[in-house]
């Protein structure tokens, strides 16, 4: 009799658990199911905006920027693009500067190009998705303020380009890629 008294108590007991198991299985769900519907909802709110792209042309040379950027002057430059957290300087060197200018190569142009600009002393030339770059840092002596430099060498038709990306050197990091990307968008009119 103990152990049939033992064996019904089990047996309550154990439908007991089995409920209380199935109870906190369904609780689970419809904790997760809500908590998943609430971080969704999060996510999709705060994802980001498309960005509009658009086409600039200076004299024979086209570049692809976002919509954030808007022509500006910059002496020294043949063209300059800004946005509130990134700049694109432009600067044209026409062959007919020097005999013979046009015939270099464009790593030969920027063995020229790191030679004789002192902020470039520490940039190494290299090629990346077929566009010849080296990139570098700047502290402004008078601000005092830190910027990157990706810089793209091209040859067009006439003339030798050195086009700068530039951002201030702690969001260096996240404006690599899209450099890059926008790099990849520099072409010649035909």
């Amino acid at each position: 009799e103990v152990r049939k008294e033992a064996v019904e108590s089990r047996k309550r007991s154990g439908s007991k658990g089995a409920r209380l198991v199935m109870t906190l299985v369904i609780v689970g769900i419809l904790v997760g199911a809500i908590g998943g519907g609430i971080i969704g909802t999060v996510l999709y709110m705060n994802r980001p905006e498309p960005v509009a792209l658009v086409e600039f042309q200076v004299e024979e040379l086209k570049l692809t920027l976002t919509e954030a950027f808007e022509a500006v002057e910059v002496e020294g430059y043949t063209a300059c693009f800004a946005s509130k957290d990134a700049a694109v300087y432009l600067l044209r060197e026409d062959f007919a500067l020097k005999e013979g200018f046009g015939d270099l190569t464009v790593e030969e142009y920027g063995a020229m190009v790191l030679k004789n600009n002192q902020q470039t002393a520490s940039a190494h030339l290299r090629q990346e998705e077929g566009l010849t770059v080296f990139d570098y840092g700047y502290t402004n002596p008078e601000t005092g303020n830190a910027y990157y430099y990706y810089t793209v060498l091209v040859k067009g038709p006439d003339a030798f380009w050195m086009v700068q990306f530039s951002a201030p050197e702690k969001a260096a990091l996240d404006k690599l890629p899209i450099f890059r990307q926008l790099a990849g968008s520099i072409r010649f009119s035909e």
